[in-house]
Formats: C-alpha cells, sequence, structure tokens
C-alpha cells in the first residue's frame, strides 16, 4: 500500500508560529510518495532550526502539568522507561514536575515527552497540520539528551512511520534494514529491541544491513518507517562548532499510527477470517513472522494508505477497493481456501474504515483543543491560579485517547467477539497524564481525594 509522507511540515514567521495558509498548502514543497517497502531518508537543511530549544521546554514545563520518562537499558534487557519525577507530596504542586528533575533525568538518559504535541500547545499546530495532510493519527513525541551520551538510544524498532525532526543540538543515528522475522518468530517487529526483547548492537550488525550512518543537526530531518532498527548517541559531534556540540539535543518525531490503531492489512484480514469462523494460519504474529514469502509478508504489514481515511468519499471509497483487492488476491496467492468472499472483506473494510475515521477526528479535536490552548494563553489577562490549572493537559487530553481506544476496543469486539483477540489491550495509551474529565469549573475544583486520585493515575502513567 501507498503512504504519503509529508515534509517540510514547517511554514515559520518571524515569531515561530504557523503561516495561516490553507491545509492544502501547509505541507506544500515535499510530498513524497513511499512504496510498499520504504526506505529511510535524510533531507539535511529545513526551517525546523530552532523551532523548539531547551528554553521553550522549560516554559511548557513551567505552564503545565506535564510527564516524561527517560530511557534506560541493561545488557540483557531492551530499552525501557522510568519516571522523571514522582510527587514529592499529597498537592498539586508537590506533584508537578519541574524542569530541575528532567536535568536530573538526563544524567540517567534521554528523556522523553510522548505525546507532546497533544499537551504542548507550541507543538499541537504541527500535530495538526500533519494528521490533516496525511488522513491519518499523528503523535508528536519530544527528545532531549544530553550531549557527550555514547548511547542516547539502544537498538529497536517502531511501529510508526516517523520524520525525525532536529531542532537543537546534534544527534548521530544509524538505520539498518528489519531483521528478517523468521529467525526470531516470535519476537514483535514493532517492537524490537524494547521491554524484554533485547537486541544489542553487536547482534543487529550482523543480521541487517546498515542503511544509514547521519549526523543530525539544528534544521534536519529524518525519516524512519516502522520496524526499521535504529540507535542514537550524542557523543559524535568532533566536527561541530562548540556551541551546537555542547547544546542538549532535542528532536521531534512526527509518528504516523496506522499501525496503533490497527490499520494494516493483517490485522483486516484476520478480521475478515474470524468474523466468517474460517481457520487461518496466519492468525498469530509468529505465523506470520515465519511466512517465507517476503513480499507477502510485507504487504500484510503495509498500512493503509493516505486516503483510506479520507473526508473524500470517493479518494476513501477507491482506497478501500483497492485493500479488498489487496486481501483477495493474498488469499489466492496463499491458496487460502476457504477465504472471505469479496463481500465479506468489504464489510470488514468499511468496519475499520468507520472506525478509523473516529479516531482521525479525535485527533484533529484533540490537537485543535491544545492549539486554542495555547492562543487563549497568549492573549488572555488576569485568569486565576485556578482557572488556568483547571485547563491543563492533565484534564484536557485524557478525553481524547479515551474515545480512542474506545473506539478500537469496539471494533476488536465486533470483529474477535467479547473478549477481543488474544494480545488485544486498552490501545495506545499515549504517554497520558492521569485526569478525569468534565468541565473547567469542576477541574478547578477537585476535591482532596480526587486530586490524591488524579495524581496516583499520573504516577502510575508515567513512562
Amino acid at each position: 500500500m501507498l503512504l504519503a509522507i509529508v515534509f517540510n511540515l514547517l511554514r515559520l514567521d518571524s515569531s515561530h508560529s504557523f503561516a495561516a495558509i490553507s491545509t492544502k498548502t501547509y505541507f506544500e514543497e515535499f510530498v513524497t510518495t513511499l512504496s510498499k517497502a520504504p526506505a529511510p531518508f535524510h533531507k539535511p537543511s529545513s526551517p525546523y532550526e530552532g523551532y523548539f530549544t531547551s528554553a521553550d521546554l522549560k516554559q511548557a514545563v513551567d505552564d503545565d502539568f506535564l510527564d516524561a520518562g527517560y530511557g534506560t537499558t541493561d545488557k540483557n534487557r531492551g530499552w525501557k522507561m522510568m519516571p522523571v519525577s514522582k510527587p514529592r507530596g499529597s498537592s498539586f504542586d508537590e506533584a508537578k514536575m519541574l524542569y530541575s528533575d528532567i536535568e536530573s533525568a538526563l544524567e540517567k538518559g534521554t528523556v522523553i515527552f510522548n505525546s507532546a504535541g497533544a499537551h504542548i500547545p507550541a507543538l499541537a499546530k504541527v500535530s495538526l497540520l500533519a494528521t490533516e495532510a496525511s488522513n491519518l493519527p499523528v503523535c508528536l513525541n519530544l527528545y532531549i539528551t544530553k550531549s557527550g551520551k555514547k548511547t542516547s538510544a539502544p537498538p529497536h524498532t517502531d511501529k510508526q512511520d516517523v520524520l525525525v525532526v532536529q531542532t537543537q543540538g546534534v544527534k548521530h543515528w544509524k538505520v539498518y534494514a528489519p531483521p528478517n522475522s523468521v529467525l526470531s518468530p516470535s519476537a514483535d517487529p514493532f517492537a524490537r529491541g524494547k521491554n524484554d526483547d533485547n537486541l544489542p548492537k553487536h547482534k543487529l550488525e550482523k543480521m541487517s544491513a546498515l542503511l544509514l550512518d547521519v549526523c543530525m543537526r539544528p534544521g534536519d530531518v529524518l525519516f524512519i518507517p516502522a520496524r526499521f532498527p535504529h540507535t542514537t548517541d550524542t557523543s559524535s559531534n568532533v566536527d561541530e562548532s562548540q556551541q551546537t556540540a555542547d547544546a542538549d539535543s532535542i528532536h521531534l518525531t512526527i509518528g504516523f499510527d496506522n499501525h496503533v490503531w490497527d490499520l494494516n492489512l493483517w490485522n483486516i484480514r484476520r478480521a475478515a477470517f474470524v468474523k466468517g469462523g474460517l481457520n487461518d494460519s496466519l492468525n498469530a504474529a509468529s505465523a506470520l513472522n515465519s511466512l517465507d514469502d517476503v513480499n507477502l509478508r510485507e504487504e500484510l504489514l503495509s498500512g493503509v494508505d493516505c486516503s483510506f481515511l479520507a473526508d473524500d468519499s470517493h479518494s476513501s471509497q477507491a482506497s478501500a477497493n483497492k485493500v479488498v483487492t489487496a486481501l483477495m488476491a493474498i488469499d489466492k496467492n496463499l491458496a487460502f481456501f476457504p477465504a472471505p468472499t469479496r463481500e465479506a472483506y468489504v464489510e470488514t473494510v468499511e468496519q475499520f474504515q468507520h472506525t478509523g475515521k473516529k479516531i482521525l477526528q479525535e485527533h484533529k479535536a484533540m490537537y485543535l483543543a491544545a492549539v486554542k490552548e495555547g492562543e487563549k494563553r497568549d492573549t488572555e489577562k488576569g485568569a486565576t491560579k485556578e482557572e488556568l490549572r483547571a485547563r491543563m493537559s492533565l484534564f484536557r487530553v485524557p478525553k481524547f485517547f479515551d474515545k480512542c481506544e474506545d473506539a478500537k476496543i469496539q471494533l476488536r469486539k465486533k470483529c474477535y467477539g467479547e473478549n477481543g483477540y488474544e494480545g488485544a489491550g486498552a490501545g495506545a495509551g499515549r504517554g497520558r497524564g492521569g485526569g478525569g474529565e468534565g468541565s473547567e469549573e469542576n477541574n478547578a475544583n477537585l476535591t482532596k481525594k480526587e486530586m490524591k486520585r488524579l495524581l496516583k493515575a499520573k504516577q502510575k502513567n508515567s513512562k
């Protein structure tokens, strides 16, 4: 399937804000259509240089109630996240993460702000524009690493196709071809080198070709497809000016989340088989990983293209038809009989499309709410501390992710039954801070008991 990844995300004016131009021209300079076997690439120099700096991050932390984690690993396990801060007491102010907490965590590893585009208004416009241009749910994370780290991220893979945008400092990247999943059929190809899956560099270099070896400088952009292993460091800065080399590295990752929300051919196909009561030997991930035909395996792991969830009914219908045709061709090539009928595939694709559009709209609404909050903060005067606290992302963001996760769960129940399928969870859970919903007034007048509940949830959800 095709995935249109759009570049030149920012059009900056002198105040580092986006120009007020139509959606179609937000991404006008660089639109690259990638084949179903996309390759990573590096593009030096763009308008991103200096867009988001340490000073901007400090301001964001001061203005809001944010969560962050730092990456940690050992010799026998993959990359894991640990919370940057823990509540110092039961009050709101005592639970709030401080920038000094981040500075301390930087001594231990890379600090990561999951879903920063939803929580930090200054980054919400990037997220909104990428979501609108790609017609896919997008998640923007922020990474900050102290200079001089020999390993800022050990080798690992991700579930998203990502654009990496370097905004401050320097970071060295190595990107490799995906390992042959037949060699590790039980491993999740979207999460190699994470949690209990160990993917040491010496092992990776024996089984995967090095595709890119680049030093990212402020303004550079790098594209890494899902499942392509990569590793980073901030110690390879010998050719940089002292000022650039000494600065903490900050980069943004703009992730296109079709796989996160089950929007790929494998999930659609397995759902059609289960709904039809048909036996599918590829239902288990280990069976898919063991498939000898690499081209078919790659096609099954392909995400839907950028027209699948488009508002334009003609484009979305054409994309849906392509998915149905591709799935029927896969069954024919695999000699799977009995297989779902065309009508069964059409019905299943429509269900995934309907749910995907719901999730896409929630992402747009989430980023728009953050944009509006940023504009409100810039212009309002005289707001009380309680009023500002009530509008923090701790309360604003979770309701949108809850709706997305609920939509995903309901789809799984329709396709796989009340208990879903093996491994089905609550959804993405994207770096959410704990928190409830409700009006600003209710949030501003939280009882002590409710605040403790929220802070406990925040601590539990720290990554």
